[in-house]
């Protein structure tokens, strides 16, 4: 009898323990469910809230608003620097490039004026950005220093360069003042230079008073006084 009240004891009290841990699975399975029936109102909730603003999206471009897209300014310049920013109604509108550049007016790139040749023969030519230079004149010669922007300006405004006087001293060219004076009577030839000029007039002057004198000589004075 008293081992069978002991067996009886040992086997109720396995029984509660058995019976406790499925208590607790089973709270933990309510807490689970509870937790996935809040995370599905929230999804809901969302779901409807992007529905909503896609139907509010939809029904402002049928009516034409477009949204609340920004207006584009020219706040900040979107042009080259120094191009002109315009607001029109279809939207930001720039200039055109600056002399010497090409390009859109929002991209603006140099251009090589040298290429033109505006220099001098035997003058260097510089390129800025923009526009171009031509460098000093070499020796013996003087004009302007020719600058600018552009290629129509280089083409139209080609350097010349005019031979000094004092260089007519020094007797003949030489090649560097030869190739700059073949260059210039290319473009638009000059007169005669100064040195060959006075040549020919003083040989002039000297075969006519040659010639005078032989006139005398031969009798043609004497006839003169004879009348």
């Amino acid at each position: 009898m008293l081992v069978v009240l002991l067996l009886s004891a040992l086997l109720c009290g396995g029984c509660g323990a058995v019976v406790q841990r499925d208590g607790e699975i089973i709270n933990q399975i309510k807490g689970t469910n509870v937790v996935l029936d809040e995370i599905k109102e929230l999804l809901k909730q969302q779901i409807r809230e992007i529905v909503f603003l896609k139907n509010t999206v939809m029904e402002c471009e049928a009516c034409g608003m477009g949204g609340h897209q920004p207006r584009p300014s020219c706040v900040p310049n979107p042009c080259h620097p120094g191009v002109q920013c315009m607001e029109t109604p279809q939207g930001v509108k720039c200039g055109p490039c600056p002399d010497g550049m090409v390009g859109n007016g929002t991209h603006c790139t140099d251009v090589d004026e040298c290429t033109v040749v505006p220099c001098h023969m035997g003058v260097r030519c510089v390129n800025t950005a923009p526009g171009f230079r031509c460098g000093a004149c070499p020796a013996g010669y003087t004009g302007p220093q020719v600058q600018g922007a552009g290629l129509a300006y280089a083409t139209a405004n080609k350097q010349r360069l005019m031979v000094h006087l004092t260089s007519l001293d020094h007797g003949a060219a030489t090649p560097t003042e030869q190739r700059a004076q073949q260059q210039n009577d290319q473009h638009d030839p000059p007169p005669a230079p100064l040195h060959r000029g006075l040549s020919s007039i003083f040989s002039s002057s000297l075969k006519a008073s040659v010639e005078l004198g032989a006139y005398h000589q031969e009798g043609g004075g004497g006839g003169s006084g004879e009348v």
